[in-house]
């Protein structure tokens, strides 16, 4: 009941404020533990309504015995009715419980997961990104002298525990009762509340974020580079923008970034043409703006143009063996045959044929045709050559199923018929002249499917019925065929 004079609206203010706060604190010396619960509460409220410098320090006592109300405290100190914001204690605070969470070493009472409570700590470092945060040398600074530490955490962390051995007990304490001694968790100044050291919020991101969630990849890109926006580091934000695009693996996240990227580029001209209007401005001012905003707006036009591909990189990452993706990034090309070239020789570098999706086949012979056409558009000169090597290639790749390697001969050997070259190569490039040779004997076709098993009796019979015609019956073959 005494207590509740202290809240009263016409207490006065000697006996309010430092009577209540001594008068507490001798209730709390005073009783046993068992009863404080029935003081604290009080206390916590009467302080609160204090607010200032009060509120933190009696909260900070009572966190050191119970630290379940911890989210309470940071949404106090973030208060916009908190005279004194503390936007850095609340951000270690948040930080410290998304690493305890994540480590099942605290349970949030308003049921909050890990990444909900880092989520929490992304907004305070966006919202104060001044107050919380290290500038760019710092940052730099700070990682270089952390990174030994994180290397070996990563090594620690990817090696199995050591095996226990089960002779192993408790560990007894001579000349003392035997008790079990917990680890306590190192000092970390990233979540200690009393520090005043700002935080490094990159390597911060990268360890406790990309690494852990890599299924929100695109939220956390897109905190980081919304935190370097704010601090005025612009380049540094559209760095992070397109780390973060070559990074992600789902079109989700590619688009959360994407369009915030897009967002920023938008604001940023904006910013610059809103600058142009302002009459105050010197001519060598305005003539500098004008020059970054040239360049802006053609950065901005280059992102618009490289959104195809850039779609088409993150579901390539993401299964670097679809050979619908790899045709789709040939036709994205267009007409630029080097880069067509350049896209067909990484497709076949890249891609596993045991884990390549239907129609691998159809790569070889789609970049033989490029060769026997002359390009694209038709104008350079045809490279038989380079044409023949390239299903020479193909013919010796162990493919999914029997019928993708017939259809590649097939392909082959219609692209011998169209340029009447058939003979000729088949005494000078082995293996396929001692192929086609065997094919040509009685026997040839039993010999030929011996020698290629893989290939169906069908397949062997049309390639070398199509072999045996000259020029003039091949017209013929073709009409009977259309019938």
């Amino acid at each position: 009941m005494y207590f509740n004079i202290f809240q009263h609206p016409m207490c006065p203010a000697q006996i309010s404020h430092t009577h209540a706060r001594r008068t507490f604190d001798r209730a709390l010396r005073t009783l046993p533990p068992s009863l404080h619960f029935r003081i604290w509460p009080r206390y916590l409220l009467w302080s609160e309504a204090k607010g200032g410098s009060t509120t933190v320090r009696v909260y900070r006592r009572y966190l050191a015995i119970d630290p379940s109300i911890t989210e309470r405290y940071t949404s106090i100190l973030l208060s916009p009715d908190n005279p004194e914001s503390r936007p850095l204690e609340a951000a270690k605070l948040l930080l410290g419980l998304a690493r305890k969470a994540a480590k099942r070493k605290y349970t949030s009472p308003e049921g909050k997961s890990p990444y909900q409570l880092l989520g929490e700590w992304i907004d305070v470092v966006e919202q104060y990104a001044e107050e919380v945060g290290m500038g760019i040398e710092e940052c730099e600074k700070n990682t270089a002298e952390n990174k030994d530490a994180d290397e070996a955490e990563a090594k620690a962390v990817e090696m199995p525990p050591p095996p226990v051995p089960r002779s192993t007990g408790p560990l007894v304490r001579m000349g003392a009762a035997s008790r079990h001694v917990e680890g306590q968790e190192p000092y970390d100044e990233d979540t200690d509340p009393i520090s005043t050291r700002k935080l490094n919020i990159e390597r911060i991101i990268r360890r406790d974020g990309l690494d852990v969630y890599s299924d929100q990849a695109g939220r956390l890109w897109t905190g980081l580079a919304t935190y370097w926006t704010k601090r005025g580091e612009f380049d540094r934000a559209k760095a992070t923008f397109e780390a973060g695009i070559a990074s992600v693996l789902t079109i989700r996240d590619f688009t959360q970034i994407f369009d915030a990227y897009a967002e920023f580029q938008e604001s940023f001209i904006s910013a610059l043409m809103a600058s142009l209007e302002d009459p105050s401005e010197d001519d060598d001012d305005v003539a500098d703006t004008e020059k970054e905003l040239d360049a802006q707006m053609k950065s901005f036009e280059e992102l618009m143009d490289r959104r195809p591909f850039l779609v088409n990189d993150v579901l390539l990452r993401r299964n670097p063996h679809d050979i619908q993706e790899w045709e789709k990034r040939v036709a994205l090309w267009g007409d630029d045959d080097e880069k067509v070239a350049a896209t067909y020789t990484t497709a076949l570098e890249t891609i596993n044929p045991k884990k390549a999706t239907t129609n691998f086949h159809r790569v070889y012979v789609n970049f033989a045709k490029f060769y026997e056409e002359g390009g694209v558009t038709g104008q350079a000169e045809p490279d038989l050559a380079s044409a023949w090597k390239i299903f020479e290639k193909g013919a010796k790749v162990n493919f999914r199923t029997v019928e993708e390697l017939a259809e590649l001969y097939c392909e082959w050997a219609e692209m011998e018929l169209r340029h009447e070259c058939a003979l000729s190569l088949c005494y000078l490039k082995p293996p396929f002249n001692t192929y086609l040779g065997i094919m040509t004997r009685p026997s040839g076709l039993c010999s030929a499917q011996h020698m290629c098993p893989r290939i169906p009796k069908s397949a062997i019979t049309i390639i070398l019925f199509r072999f045996k015609l000259d020029s003039s019956s091949r017209s013929s073959y073709g009409h009977s065929m259309s019938i």
